[in-house]
């Protein structure tokens, strides 16, 4: 959120913010159960478990005829009509994707697990020029309270994985115009509980990479983990505002005035 009293999420709100880019059908993309509260507010937004969902069945030849023909009728309506055939070329490029056969380029391989899944589909929807601007694709399973080393085994490796297959699938073409964030709704405190896990915290940590991003460095005022640095009960310090990475980032793809996105900040954007 940009703060308390910010409407709607970031990502949202970025898509509100950049002047001369029209909003289309496929604009935001989430690969998921449910909306993240990061794309709500957005003026587009769809979310999806898959690509496969995406289907208008075996009669798409004769419905998007009939699409056409009501669009054509509010040719006095130029959004209206600019809109509805925005919607029709998406649908028409999605159903032509070879979803199940989709062969990831330069040896990348993907995971057989959800993430992995969400990062190769998105893949698809850039190499298929939908018109997409935002994705989000969720690995859940981070909070931590109990057996932490068991759950980090299994999800360092799949998020690394996911990753370094988007990575590699896209190659330098597309990356040099895609920006990747990771990062999380909240950190973990410093010492483990009863139960062999951590409770929730404050610092946390947020990963980037493509265009724009000189990579292989650690960005930060880190403190340590001593207890004289920690706040509270074993909490590690905030030092790095999230919102002052997001910005360069924003910036690099069309929105210029943030001030309609992260209100109620005075924004130190961090050179990434």
């Amino acid at each position: 959120h940009g703060g308390v009293n910010t409407p709607g999420g970031w990502l949202g709100r970025f898509l509100r913010a950049r002047p001369g880019i029209r909003v289309g059908p496929l604009s935001a993309v989430a690969f998921g159960k449910s909306m993240p509260e990061c794309l709500r507010g957005a003026p587009s937004a769809t979310a999806l478990q898959s690509l496969d969902d995406f289907s208008l069945g075996s009669n798409i030849g004769q419905f998007i005829e009939q699409l056409e023909s009501l669009y054509s009728r509010w040719g006095k309506d130029v959004a209206l009509q600019s809109a509805g055939m925005d919607t029709i070329k998406a649908v028409r490029r999605i159903e032509k994707l070879d979803r199940k056969s989709y062969q990831p380029e330069n040896g990348a391989e993907y995971g057989d697990h959800p993430f992995s899944r969400g990062l190769s589909q998105v893949a698809q929807l850039i190499k298929a020029k939908v018109g997409l601007d935002v994705a989000s694709v969720d690995l859940n399973g981070w909070d931590s309270h109990w057996a932490q080393d068991m759950l980090m085994d299994q999800l360092i490796p799949e998020l690394s994985q996911g990753l370094q297959a988007f990575y590699r699938d896209l190659g330098r073409k597309w990356m040099e115009t895609v920006s990747v964030v990771v990062m999380t709704e909240f950190g973990r405190r410093l010492y483990m509980n009863s139960s062999l896990g951590t409770d929730h915290g404050r610092g946390s940590v947020m990963f980037v990479m493509g265009g724009g991003v000189k990579g292989g460095r650690v960005l930060g005022d880190w403190k340590g983990l001593k207890d004289d640095v920690l706040e509270g009960r074993g909490d590690l310090p905030v030092t790095t505002n999230y919102r002052n990475v997001l910005v360069p980032i924003l910036e690099r793809h069309g929105a210029h005035d943030l001030s309609g996105v992260f209100l109620e900040y005075e924004l130190s954007p961090l050179l990434l």
